[in-house]
């Protein structure tokens, strides 16, 4: 069952077991056959992990799969060694392990993977930044995802599948060209209460560039579902980058752009936050501990507080803190 994503299956887990074992393939592996025996006549089945859930029931048991088909993958700069244990590590941390003490049990290639996984954990820090991408099911329109299938009879059924998965796999994460719409801060920042973040876009650009199949795309508009037919099939994730970075018209005053990569929390390098916008209705502590924050960690980030006039935005550049 080859994929084209990084992902944890479950074999058998309890809430309260005492530690977690992770199966990791190599190179032409996969999550399941490397880990069968044919000819076997155990109770269980051909797959053995499934026998130490018989032997260990106090153990959580996991397989991990990732693109390992071709060593021309691992060559390239988006599937090399160090961005796919990057990867590994964020999807252990999105998963929450780490509570229990852990057990790769390896294969081949699996355990170098496992070996840089455990050197990158290491260098790593808790200053690390992530963009969350999420499942676009979790976005606030129910239209996100749905295109217009055209494909052949025969190819239908398998076609539809292909392009479901491929769907649930990404990732997205939005931002907006434009911090004063009326309509963003209404609908966005809870009430004009909340704040927008300015990053610098070619620092952001840059980092993203270094994730693993990340693309930040504008969103295309249009009252049409986007087309998708037989010859898409050929390149399934572009497809599905085509189908995610489309909304209905009535969405165009976001002005939206969107991040799409691996589903989850994504590690990236620091970025500069240029301005934090704060509403005209933030609440005077929340503003205070903000920007207490922004000074404690020495950034250079310059606040502009919303006032509202009649119909007007203001905004007023300022640097005191709020006392109480």
């Amino acid at each position: 069952m080859p994929s084209e994503a990084t992902f944890f299956a479950t074999i058998s887990a309890h809430g309260d077991g005492c530690a977690d074992v992770i199966f990791v393939h190599g190179l032409t592996g996969d999550p399941v056959d490397t880990w069968s025996s044919d000819g076997v006549t155990e109770q269980e089945g051909p797959y053995w992990p499934r026998w130490l859930v018989t032997d260990l029931p106090h153990l959580n048991f996991y397989t991990l799969g990732f693109p390992a088909s071709l060593f021309a993958q691992w060559a390239k700069k988006e599937m090399n060694l160090f961005q796919r244990a990057k990867n590994v590590l964020e999807l252990l941390a999105a998963y929450g392990f780490g509570s229990r003490p852990i057990v790769f049990v390896c294969h081949s290639l699996g355990g170098l993977l496992v070996k840089q996984i455990l050197r990158t954990a290491k260098e790593s820090t808790e200053d690390a930044w992530h963009i969350y991408c999420s499942n676009y099911k979790a976005m606030n329109d129910p239209m996100e995802g749905y295109y217009l299938a055209a494909f052949s009879a025969d190819r239908h059924r398998y076609a539809a599948s292909l392009m479901q998965e491929k769907k649930r796999g990404r990732g997205l994460a939005c931002f907006s060209e434009t911090h004063d719409n009326d309509l963003l801060w209404a609908h966005y920042a809870s009430n004009w209460s909340g704040i927008c973040i300015e990053y610098d876009y070619s620092e952001l650009s840059a980092s993203i560039r270094e994730l693993e199949a990340a693309n930040l795309f504008p969103v295309i508009y249009s009252s049409d579902l986007i087309t998708i037919d037989d010859r898409d099939l050929i390149d399934a994730e572009e497809a599905v980058d085509r189908i995610l970075r489309q909304k209905k018209q009535c969405w165009s005053y976001e002005r939206e752009w969107r991040l799409l990569a691996n589903l989850g929390p994504n590690m990236i390098g620091p970025l500069t936050i240029t301005r934090i916008f704060l509403g005209s209705r933030i609440a005077k502590d929340h503003k205070r501990q903000l920007m207490q924050n922004v000074a404690d960690a020495g950034m250079t980030t310059e606040f502009m507080q919303m006032n509202v006039s009649g119909y007007d935005q203001e905004w007023i550049l300022t640097d005191e803190i709020p006392t109480d």
